[in-house]
């Protein structure tokens, strides 16, 4: 049930975030994209597992 729980989380809090923070702009070298939505989700992510993995 705790790896459910973190899948919801991911799930709703990458959405907002995503949505909110991501930026996706094509250049020539490809695409880019915001290092800050990046950085909110790998926040995230950690923020998720310690929380339900004690």
């Amino acid at each position: 049930m705790k790896l459910v729980k973190v899948c919801y989380d991911l799930t709703c809090l990458g959405s907002v975030i995503i949505a909110k923070n991501a930026r996706y702009r094509l250049s020539e070298k490809g695409v880019d994209f915001d290092i800050y939505a990046l950085f909110l989700f790998l926040m995230t992510l950690s923020w998720s597992y310690l929380r339900y993995s004690r």
